[in-house]
């Protein structure tokens, strides 16, 4: 400002000094600038002069008008005259001897002069679009280097129907030559994805309609579509996904990214209106390229059924009825229809609920709500709480002509006869089995099922995984009641019942579960797990809740002569975690709190990788302890050079293909294990740079002695153990009705063997550990369609932590997860699909960091007889 005072009073000034040394350049004497060639806007490309590029798009333009009376709306040619899109007509006048219309010529359409048409204004707005994408295409084109070749026009025969029905053909990359772009509705492509080179862009007329339009159906190369989206959603090339793979053993598909996969097909193939929505469960149920390819080749026929039938596809058993259409065939004539059982979610698709032992994907949440569990009264009449004193209970629901099964602990006399006498005394016919003769019995009429478990004796191994298979065979019969009747833990090992909470026995351990899934799989059907603690009322509380239910719950507990439902409420960890001695956010004062020093040990079974890495590095920086690791995956050792600077996972594919693994599995697996390598690296360095001591083994839990070693080597290494974490666990989603029973041992032993595997070997130590934390899962405490096993063997880890903790003075805590956010440090289950399906369900994700504190904060602040909790960012 002062400079500029001096000037203005005219003192002279020298500033050249300024900018002496500086290079500044003297632009006194230099040449303007050069006009730019093109100028770019929002609307144009135009030249210097301002004129459009020669075959460019012109900018819009008003239609001049010819009449006052209808100004702006053009005509449109007589019928017989075809007029070249892109070619402009002036209005008001006519064409001559029926010749074609030229350029500048006036056109009319076939109506009295100067009669207004709306027809033509189409024409243009299909000409400015073909020319937009046109244009587009030959950018796209340039910028990858690939030669642009001309639009050639679209001819329209001008009759009796309007333009509307003219389809831009959109050119994409992507699928093989001769084969539908997922994007060009149904006309063929050459192999770079733009349109046959013979054919151009074509005319109107031969416009091909893809499957389910009205004009008629493509040759559309379904197996060629199938392909091309399973290897886009995999990373797979499409050479390696062969015909007959199994897409969940063979390409780790699992049922989640199966039914993305079916959602998409069917939409592409223009099948959702046709087929309607049970089309995308039927399909994601099929398990190979050729069976899909098979199905929807049937259905993308010429004419066929407007509901498809079950699919013929061949699968591991023979395909059960629908899980959620009860059988009609079988009602009984006289019996009352039983009550629904607890409302399902409305997606058609199950979500996966992964735990957070098992990897998670990439990022964001919010803080997550402390639930816990609890029972409230729920008679079954309304004032009525008492059903095992004088009430009469007989004749409460006509059974007459029903066929019934009693199963499981059929030599628990004392339950089983008085349960079957009562069935018969209702008018059904009963037959009794041991769980092993109901799985290999063949088909037969089924109208009610009873399992009887865990009366022969509470404790030892659950009854679970083994009678799962006599679960699923009795379901394929289609009965209308599905229950099981299991004796309730004793409060103390003295064995007086008292008012602590209702637990099931150790061998009726995650049938609590199964039983809240099934009632989200067949909500057609009453599913109810009755839980007492009197076996002598068995049979008249079994009939009351045949015949008289009217609540709603897949779990009844009775106890004291009172009926309980379960209510999931929320529940602050108590005041210490956010007041007095509260929380600091690194979290050390919880670390404190739980006597966790420099000399602390924790062993973590599951803790170097997932979710559950988070509280590994979390310890790490709050106690600054020393943390042992243990996984199934074997230790991180050098990477090979020509894998070790790829990131993303179809890199790593062709990568792996080339250094010998060439089919896909051996492709998934090997990409796993680098994958899995990195991520423990990368938790032990994250683990030292905050302060911790961290040492990685490799540890199969399924292995009880090598579960003993580790953890006697643990001890006797440090002298102590003051925690321990459990996270273990595996997820193979599917319906209980596709269900093998092979896979609902691997997920349940995974968690359950293993977890009574660590047991049993810390049991041996001659000093127990402060605390010991399962990683459960909120599907374990509602249930999740897909997720049988798993919601078994999380409810499984609540059953065997309350028993351990009846009997040990070691802090015992299942925490069961809701859904985690992504985290960018340990990628894993929640991919984008998923992500956006919780997002669609309004369903909000556990923010890591966040998690990982709640955790702490609840070791250290939480009331000690809590057996288990519930943290979870939705209210559910």
């Amino acid at each position: 400002d002062a400079v500029a005072q001096l000037a203005v009073a005219g003192v002279a000034l020298h500033p050249d000094w300024l900018v002496e040394g500086r290079d500044a350049a003297d632009l006194r004497g230099s040449e303007p600038p050069a006009r730019p060639r093109w100028s770019v806007t929002g609307r144009a490309v135009l030249t210097a002069d301002g004129e459009p590029l020669p075959g460019g798009l012109a900018p819009a333009r008003r239609v001049p008008p010819t009449s006052a009376d209808h100004a702006g709306i053009p005509t449109w040619p007589t019928a017989g005259q075809p007029v070249a899109l892109g070619q402009h007509t002036a209005l008001g006048q006519h064409a001559a001897g029926g010749q074609p219309v030229g350029p500048g010529q006036l056109a009319t359409a076939g109506r009295a002069a100067g009669e207004p048409t709306r027809e033509t204004l189409v024409g243009h707005f299909l000409t400015t679009a073909r020319d937009m994408l046109a244009a587009q295409r030959d950018v796209l084109l340039s910028y990858l280097g690939a030669p642009t070749t001309p639009t050639v026009p679209v001819a329209v025969g001008v009759g009796a129907a309007a333009p509307a029905a003219v389809q831009p053909v959109v050119p994409v990359t992507g699928p093989p030559a001769g084969t539908v772009s997922a994007a060009s509705d149904g006309v063929t492509s050459g192999g770079d994805g733009r349109p046959d080179a013979a054919d151009g862009l074509r005319d109107v007329g031969d416009v091909v309609p893809g499957a389910g339009t009205g004009g008629g159906r493509a040759a559309v190369d379904v197996g060629a579509v199938v392909l091309d989206l399973i290897a886009g959603n995999t990373g797979y090339p499409t050479e390696m996904i062969e015909p007959d793979l199994d897409l969940e053993t063979d390409l780790s598909v699992n049922s989640i990214k199966r039914t993305e996969i079916a959602g998409l097909l069917t939409q592409r193939l223009n099948l959702t209106d046709a087929l309607g929505p049970r089309a995308v469960e039927e399909l994601s149920r099929l398990r190979t390229v050729r069976t899909i390819t098979t199905w929807l080749t049937e259905r993308t026929a010429g004419s066929g059924p407007a509901t498809p039938a079950t699919p013929s596809a061949p699968s591991t058993f023979p395909a059960p009825p629908t899980a959620t259409a009860p059988p009609t065939a079988t009602a009984p004539p006289t019996a009352t229809a039983p009550p629904t059982a607890t409302a399902p979610p409305t997606a058609t698709a199950p979500v996966t609920l992964v735990g957070p032992g098992e990897p998670g994907a990439r990022g964001g949440g919010r803080a997550p709500t402390r639930f816990v569990l609890t029972t409230v009264p729920a008679p079954l009449i309304a004032g009525t709480a008492d059903l095992t004193g004088t009430a009469d209970l007989t004749g409460t629901i006509d059974l007459t002509g029903t066929a019934w099964t009693v199963f499981g602990d059929v030599t628990a006399h004392d339950v089983a006869d008085p349960v079957a006498g009562r069935l018969a005394d209702l008018g059904a016919t009963v037959t009794a089995r041991t769980a092993a003769e109901l799985a290999e019995a063949p088909p037969q009429r089924l109208d009610g099922l009873v399992y009887l478990c865990g009366w022969g004796r509470a404790e030892g191994e659950p009854e679970l995984p083994e009678t799962f298979a006599a679960i699923r065979a009795a379901l394929q019969a289609g009965p209308r009641w599905v229950l099981a009747v299991s004796a309730l833990a004793a409060a103390d090992p003295a064995g007086s019942t008292g008012p602590g909470p209702a637990l099931p026995t150790e061998r009726a351990a995650g049938l609590r579960g199964l039983f809240r899934t099934l009632a989200r799989e067949y909500p057609d059907r009453l599913v109810r797990l009755v839980e007492l603690d009197d076996a002598a009322s068995a049979a008249d509380i079994l009939a009351a809740e045949l015949g008289r239910s009217t609540a709603t719950g897949a779990v009844a507990v009775h106890r004291g002569g009172t009926r309980h439902g379960e209510q999931l409420t929320a529940m602050p960890v108590g005041p210490l975690a956010a007041a007095g001695a509260g929380p600091a956010a690194d979290g050390a004062a919880e670390a404190e709190a739980l006597g966790l020093d420099r000399d602390a040990v924790i062993l973590l079974v599951g803790g170097a990788r997932g979710i559950t890495a988070g509280f590994t590095t979390l310890l790490a920086g709050a106690a600054r302890c020393r943390l042992e690791l243990a996984g199934r995956t074997a230790p991180p050792a050098a990477e090979d050079p020509r894998t070790a600077g790829i990131a993303d996972r179809a890199g790593l594919i062709q990568a792996v293909r080339e250094l010998g693994h060439r089919t896909p599995g051996e492709a998934r697996r090997a990409v796993a294990a680098i994958l899995a390598r990195r991520e423990i690296a990368a938790t032990l360095a994250d683990v030292a740079a905050r302060g911790g001591q961290a040492r990685y083994r490799q540890l199969d839990v399924l292995d009880a002695d090598a579960v003993a070693q580790a953890v006697k080597q643990v001890f006797a290494r440090h002298g102590r153990l003051d925690g321990v974490v459990y996270s273990a666990g595996v997820i193979e989603d599917a319906l209980v009705a596709d269900k093998d029973p092979q896979s609902f041992r691997r997920v349940f032993d995974t968690k359950v063997a293993g977890a009574r595997a660590l047991l049993a070997a810390l049991a041996e130590l001659p000093v127990q550990p402060r605390f010991l934390t399962f990683f459960g899962s909120i599907a374990g405490v509602l249930g999740n369609r897909g997720q049988g096993d798993y919601a078994a063997a999380n409810d499984a880890l609540e059953t065997l932590g309350a028993a351990w903790a009846r009997r040990r003075d070691t802090r015992t805590i299942t925490v069961h997860w809701g859904p985690w956010a992504p985290s960018a440090a340990h990628p894993g289950m929640v991919d984008p699909g998923l992500e956006a399906e919780f997002a669609r369900r309004g369903v909000d994700l556990i923010d890591p960091d966040e998690g990982h504190l709640c955790l702490l904060r609840e070791l250290a602040w939480g009331p000690r007889d809590a057996h288990a909790v519930v943290y979870s960012a939705s209210g559910w």
